[in-house]
Order: C-alpha cells, then structure tokens, then sequence
C-alpha cells in the first residue's frame, strides 16, 4: 500500500512493477491459509486505488473467479469476517473503475 502510494503518480514506474507482481499476488488469491488470502485482498484494495485503471484487467480475470472463496471462508469466525471486510472495499473498488469505464464508453458512442 505505502509504496503503491509514493508511485501512484509516476505511473511508467508503478505499472511494471504491478505487472511484474501480479502473478505472485494471483497466486495468494488461491493459498491454502486464509490469512494470507485475507491479506492479498486487503493489499489488492490499496492496488486498486493506487492503479485500478492498469490492474483492472487483470483483476476482472484473475481475481473476481476467486473472490467467492472468500465471502463463503468457513473457519474462524474472525478470518471469514476479516475476509469480508477486506473483500468489501475492494470490490467497491473494482466496480467504481468499471463505472467509470462504462460511463466512458457511452459517451464516445455517436
């Protein structure tokens, strides 16, 4: 999150590393602790506000499959509601970029 912010607006540096990243932070989507799937989500959140227009992509096919596993997390009461509120804000994320690009497109439309 913190280094995400000191590049948000050097944007030919944040993206390779993001692009570079990614496949490691998809992979803590699905690990086997909860935690750490807690933690990937928590951290893709900051991301996305930091270069949700570059991560988007990615996101839609390489996070939302697995963003279910998550909201059903059984186990720990504190880990599922951790997850929850985790998932929450990034998903807020994601659809407010989705908006944007929607709205976008309508307007280039004749």
């Amino acid at each position: 999150g913190a280094a995400s912010r000191g590049l948000r607006h050097k944007p030919d540096k944040l993206n390779p590393l993001l692009h570079t990243a990614w496949p490691a932070l998809q992979g803590r989507f699905r690990d086997s602790d909860p935690r750490i799937r807690v933690q990937a989500v928590a951290l893709l959140g900051f991301l996305m506000e930091d270069a949700g227009d570059f991560l988007l992509q990615k996101v839609v096919q390489g996070f939302l499959p697995h963003a279910h596993l998550i909201l059903a997390e059984q186990g720990s009461a504190t880990i599922a509601a951790a997850g929850r509120a985790a998932l929450l804000p990034t998903l807020a994320a994601i659809a407010r970029l989705l908006r944007r690009r929607t709205r976008g497109s309508n307007r280039a439309r004749p």
